[in-house]
């Protein structure tokens, strides 16, 4: 996808990315969590708003560990398991 080959062209310096309200699907959320790792600068994602439930962002958990993010926004998507 478009959103695939950006994810893979930004630059390796930025520190802040804000792909809010975008209505990202899980597989753009898949090529986001295998971008990340690129973007070794990135200190603050914001991914509010997409509609987003917790199987689609399991495959960002490594990120937490293993990035340089002091700041993820995952205000107004759908994170919560069925009661």
């Amino acid at each position: 996808s478009i959103l695939f080959n950006a994810f893979f062209h930004l630059p390796s310096s930025l520190e802040f990315m804000n792909i809010s309200s975008c209505s990202l699907n899980p597989a753009e959320i898949e090529s986001l969590a295998q971008a990340l790792p690129h973007l070794s600068q990135l200190t603050a994602l914001n991914l509010a708003g997409n509609g987003l439930g917790v199987r689609a962002l399991s495959s960002l958990v490594h990120i937490l560990d293993e990035g340089n993010l002091t700041g993820l926004d995952l205000s107004e998507n759908q994170l919560h398991t069925p009661s």
